[in-house]
């Protein structure tokens, strides 16, 4: 299995880990080896919305991590561990924040992309960012042509302004669907109305007058060229982001195009019970939520190990 967002992960008594926080190799490293024992093969080490000086700390430890232990999948695998294929930056220019700092928002641009790829060529795979942040698509653009895929999450864009930066920039994913953007008006992720979900199975965004009631969200639900990160949390482990029901409705529309995600992090950064900050298990238990869902072994297969394959040319 690959998961392209692991921000971090705690097992009591084991280890504690989120990558933003510069965590000892040694902690990286037994997080990678639970993980693997898990059936996590690959992960993308996530960053979130942060400074530039921190994004870039938390990167120098990532790279040193990488040349100590974790040289080539070849060598993470010998040793039983999951292998960091990589750098996921999430946010830095965004427009809806979710958890991320409003501080922090605006700090990235093609710039200062341009200054991390220099440092750790090779490294970054993935940045997530909001279209609306990015109007020139300077660093979209910069970015596509120096070898990260784009992806776009924690945006207020509308139905109108995704499917036109979608087109426009050749975008194809979106970050944890659902979260930090819009599906479109009053629909609640975590507790939808039976009206909301027919309205949705219906696919037809011509039924709504208004365009801006319609989300990204929506957008990456109805165009079918796109891929979509999701999370299938639970109310046990007390980090569902998606509805059963929703997440069922999900499946039947784009299971082709489905890529799941853990996002998990340390739990230490929950510090409210009602706050949801990302997942808190891994990738296994999220596919194993899917599983009681009642969704094929063969499509849950696809969403965490073909789909990100295609997407990112991981190494098999």
């Amino acid at each position: 299995m690959i998961d392209l967002q692991v921000n971090g992960l705690t097992v009591e008594g084991e280890f504690h880990c989120n990558f933003w926080e510069g965590p000892k190799h040694l902690e990286i490293k037994k997080m990678c080896k639970y993980l693997f024992n898990k059936g996590v093969k690959q992960i993308l080490a996530t960053l979130i919305t942060n400074s530039y000086d921190n994004i870039a700390f938390a990167m120098s430890n990532i790279n040193a991590y990488k040349k100590r232990f974790d040289n080539s999948l070849e060598e993470a695998t010998a040793d039983e561990r999951a292998h960091i294929a990589g750098v996921h930056i999430e946010g830095g220019l965004i427009s809806r924040l979710g958890i991320h700092s409003e501080l922090y928002a605006k700090e990235f641009d093609f710039l200062k992309a341009g200054r991390l790829k220099h440092e750790y060529p090779g490294l970054i795979k993935l940045w997530t960012l909001c279209p609306l942040r990015d109007k020139d698509g300077d660093m979209t653009k910069f970015l596509q042509d120096n070898g990260v895929y784009v992806s776009y999450g924690h945006s207020e864009a509308n139905f109108s302004q995704a499917m036109k930066a979608f087109e426009k920039y050749n975008v194809r994913l979106v970050t944890h669907w659902g979260n930090a953007m819009s599906i479109f008006k009053g629909l609640k992720q975590r507790s939808p109305s039976p009206e909301h979900l027919k309205y949705l199975e219906a696919v037809n965004p011509d039924i709504v007058v208004d365009p801006d009631q319609l989300g990204l969200g929506y957008a990456a639900y109805y165009n079918e060229k796109i891929y979509t990160m999701f999370i299938c949390g639970s109310t046990v482990d007390k980090d569902l982001h998606i509805h059963p029901e929703l997440l069922k409705i999900l499946v039947r529309k784009k299971k082709d195009k489905l890529i799941l995600v853990s996002d998990s992090v340390s739990k230490t950064v929950y510090e409210r019970e009602d706050e949801l900050r990302g997942g808190l298990v891994d990738l296994t238990k999220h596919a194993n939520n899917l599983r009681d869902l009642g969704i094929p072994d063969i499509d849950i297969h696809h969403m965490v190990e073909t789909n990100p394959l295609k997407l990112l040319n991981f190494q098999l």
